[in-house]
């Protein structure tokens, strides 16, 4: 026959005494854990998306977008560089990749071309975020470059995800799940909070 000294099984008792208080909260409802004594204690716990549901979301930075407003800001940038040098220019269109800009006068060609190198502000990689080519028939191109775009939407996705972590906290959410996936996706996971919206 199995013989336990009397310490051990006090031990058990005591870790399966121990383990009982502090799962009550979770096995009875709030208005019985709010009346029991304060040494009980009254924490919850948190049940994820699997045992509570709650709503999972799959959000997505809409780059295009993102590189639309970047070459249409651009392009009201030049329009305000020229304007201020009094650099007389015509044809100022945006395409899907760049900026171009035809020079009227040739004379000007040099000091529009310096002006509008002054847009471009260096990245943390040690390049350029503006590529600023001269072109025929007096026309110049600005073109960000695709290191200068990956670090747009890179920069878009992290705010984009401080922004809907301080709507969330706001909702009052316990433990939502906020995290990058891939490199334009957000996953978001909110255990209990059964309305997306």
């Amino acid at each position: 026959m199995l013989q336990l000294r009397p310490w051990k099984v006090a031990l058990v008792v005591f870790a399966l005494l121990f383990g009982v208080v502090f799962t009550l909260p979770n096995l009875l409802p709030r208005s019985v854990t709010d009346s029991l004594p304060g040494w009980v204690p009254a924490a919850r716990l948190n049940l994820g998306l699997d045992l509570q549901g709650g709503s999972y979301l799959l959000l997505e930075v809409d780059t295009v977008q993102l590189k639309q407003e970047k070459l249409n800001n651009l392009t009201e940038d030049v329009r305000r560089v020229l304007g201020q040098q009094q650099i007389a220019f015509t044809g100022l269109a945006a395409s899907p990749t760049a900026v171009t800009v035809r020079v009227t006068d040739a004379s000007r060609m040099d000091a529009a071309f310096k002006e509008l190198v002054k847009l471009s502000a260096p990245t943390a990689s040690g390049g350029r975020d503006l590529l600023v080519t001269q072109m025929p028939n007096q026309t110049l191109s600005l073109a960000p470059p695709p290191q200068a775009d990956a670090a747009a939407v890179n920069q878009a996705v992290e705010q984009s995800i401080e922004i809907i972590r301080k709507r969330i906290d706001q909702l009052g959410t316990r433990e939502p799940s906020i995290t990058r996936s891939g490199t334009t996706r957000i996953v978001i996971e909110a255990p209990g909070e059964s309305d997306p919206e």
